[in-house]
C-alpha cells in the first residue's frame, strides 16, 4: 500500500469497520452456539429441532454477508474524500475537532476528527464549506433536534453538540437510517452508505448519536452530532 495520507485514512476506516463487524459476528456466533447446545440436548425428532436448525442457518448466512461486505469495502475503489484525512494540519476538520476537544469532549483525537469528517462528507460539504455550515453548541446552549437515530447515547445533558447543514438532498439521512438496520451495507452499496456505516460504528463503539434538526434558513435539515463530554470541572 502506498504510504500517503489517503491510503492511511482508508486503512484506518477499514480497521474501524472491521472492529464493529467482529463485535457483531461474536454476537452471532454466541447465538449460533446457544442454538447448537440446545439441539444437542434434544431427543430425536423433537418438535423444536427444525425451528432451531433454521435459526442456526440464518445466523450463518448473516455472518457470511458481513464477511462479504468487508471484502467488498477492502476492494472498494472510491475516490479520495474531500475531507479525508481530517488530521491534516490547518484543515477544517482538524480545526473543528480541536474546538470540540476544548469543549471537553470525552473521546480520543482521531475519533473526533473522523466523526467530524464523516458527518461533513455525508452532508455534502468540503473543506471550505464545512467551516461556514458548522456550529458547536456547549452544554448551556443545547440545539433543538428530533429523536436520536441510533440510541447509543443516554445522557444528552452532558453532551457536546456539533451541527452541520445537510445539502445532500436527503441522501445522508436515508443512509443513516439504513445503518440503523444493518451494521454494514451490502456489496453493491454506494459510498454514502459506507460513510454512514462507519459513522454508526464509531458512535456504537465510543458513544454518541445523531439527531435531525429543524430546517435552517435555506430549507436544509441540519444533522446534530451529540458527543459525550467530560464532567464539568469542580470549582
Amino acid at each position: 500500500m502506498e504510504d500517503n495520507p489517503a491510503s492511511l485514512s482508508a486503512l484506518v476506516d477499514l480497521g474501524m469497520l472491521t472492529r464493529a463487524a467482529c463485535h457483531e459476528m461474536n454476537n452471532l456466533l454466541a447465538s449460533q452456539q446457544g442454538f447448537l447446545r440446545m439441539l444437542d440436548r434434544l431427543p430425536e425428532q423433537d418438535a423444536n429441532q427444525t425451528r432451531w436448525l433454521q435459526q442456526v442457518l440464518t445466523v450463518s448466512q448473516e455472518m457470511a454477508l458481513l464477511v462479504r461486505s468487508l471484502q467488498s469495502r477492502a476492494h472498494h475503489g472510491a475516490d479520495p474524500s474531500p475531507l479525508s484525512p481530517g488530521w491534516q494540519e490547518g484543515s477544517a476538520v482538524q480545526a473543528i475537532a480541536s474546538q470540540l476537544q476544548r469543549e471537553r469532549v470525552a473521546l480520543p483525537t482521531l475519533i473526533v476528527q473522523r466523526l467530524v469528517a464523516l458527518l461533513g462528507e455525508l452532508c455534502g460539504q468540503d473543506d471550505h464549506s464545512l467551516r461556514a455550515v458548522t456550529r458547536i453548541h456547549t452544554r448551556d446552549n443545547i440545539p433543538q433536534g428530533g429523536q436520536a437515530l441510533f440510541g447509543y447515547f443516554a445522557d444528552f445533558s452532558n453532551a457536546v453538540w456539533l451541527t452541520v447543514s445537510d445539502r445532500s438532498d436527503g441522501r445522508a439521512l436515508q443512509a443513516l437510517l439504513g445503518s440503523t438496520e444493518s451494521i454494514l451495507p451490502g456489496v453493491d452499496a454506494q459510498e454514502v452508505d459506507w460513510l454512514a456505516a462507519l459513522l454508526s460504528a464509531l458512535l456504537r463503539q465510543h458513544g454518541g448519536d445523531v439527531l435531525v434538526g429543524k430546517p435552517d434558513e435555506t430549507g436544509n435539515l441540519p444533522l446534530l452530532l451529540a458527543l459525550p463530554g467530560l464532567p464539568a470541572p469542580e470549582i
